[in-house]
């Protein structure tokens, strides 16, 4: 019988814009660039898939502005409803907004963004509950693919010259009976020396599995452990470098965290994706993978500075 296993990273791979495919949205009123789906057996959204990472892109439609005060009154404003995922729980994050005839030019006032949710109620007086949410630039959004769920866009109060944005999101769906998307993180690369070399679990802002004594009573030390005891669980990670981040990203991965006992050391440009899956304790193999950043030394390559850190979990 084989010694149990504590943990492994059992593949690492890069992935490039020419890996990505652009699939339809499930409700057909729009499209996405999927970069991930499991198993890869899956061809469609309508498949039983585990989880999927995906970007898509939403052009504005305003054509006059108004103070914002009166857009919240008005139907100056623009919503776009999100497909129905029954079983799935999803994360959102806004991570661009840029003109739409110069989509590498960011905009000064960027579109705001408010997610809108219709809950069904228990209390048959009230059937439904809608909830309203401000929804910032580079902050992860968690929510139910079962909730009736829209996205509302509304112009900001000085636009540069009457022209449409183009927004950008990020998102992630996980399969709630198979796995769980227990992190999701947006980390500005500006928080980090440029010459520091840090792990993995530092730029994730993970805690290192510790074991939290029953007589703690601090409420928000243990809501931030993460359980990582059932050393066979398969994880997920996945680190992606958003199109216009302003340095290269290194990540060395030592031979002592590999399955196949070898080191490996992946480069990622923009709009590339690293995926490691691993089996055990991923804080052990987190802790071991080194990460540092290169800013571009060209000003005029210089554009956003966060990068976006996703861990799913099987069940």
């Amino acid at each position: 019988m084989s010694p149990p296993i504590h943990y492994s990273i059992l593949s690492s791979s890069k992935l490039a814009s020419s890996d990505y495919q652009t699939m339809p949205w499930k409700n057909g009123q729009g499209t996405t660039r999927q970069f991930i789906i499991s198993p890869s057996t899956c061809t469609s959204v309508n498949d039983d898939f585990t989880f999927r990472l995906s970007s898509a892109q939403m052009k504005t439609q305003f054509h006059q502005q108004q103070p914002l005060e009166e857009q919240q009154t008005t139907t100056n404003s623009q919503k776009v409803p999100f497909s129905s995922f029954v079983g799935y729980s999803r994360v959102l994050i806004y991570t661009q907004c840029n003109l739409s005839q110069h989509p590498q030019q960011k905009t000064t006032h960027p579109t705001q963004m408010y997610i809108i949710q219709q809950h069904e109620e228990q209390d048959s007086s009230r059937k439904e509950l809608i909830q309203r949410d401000y929804l910032p630039l580079m902050v992860p959004y968690y929510f139910s693919g079962s909730a009736k769920t829209e996205c509302e866009l509304i112009p900001s109060t000085i636009d540069e010259g009457d022209q449409e944005h183009l927004i950008i999101d990020y998102n992630v769906m996980t399969k709630d009976e198979r796995t769980k998307c227990e992190k999701v993180v947006c980390r500005s690369v500006h928080d980090f020396d440029s010459s520091e070399e840090i792990n993995l679990l530092q730029l994730l802002d993970l805690l290192p599995v510790t074991t939290t004594s029953s007589t703690t009573t601090e409420q928000d030390e243990e809501e931030q452990q993460i359980d990582t005891s059932n050393n066979q669980r398969k994880w997920h990670l996945f680190l992606y470098v958003p199109d216009d981040l302003d340095a290269l990203v290194k990540v060395n991965i030592p031979k002592s965290s590999n399955h196949d006992d070898k080191s490996s050391i992946h480069i990622l440009n923009r709009d590339d994706t690293l995926q490691l899956e691993g089996v055990g304790d991923y804080s052990q193999v987190m802790s071991q993978v080194k990460v540092t950043f290169e800013p571009f030394s060209n000003e005029q390559e210089k554009g956003g500075s966060h990068v976006i850190g996703v861990l799913i979990i099987e069940n």
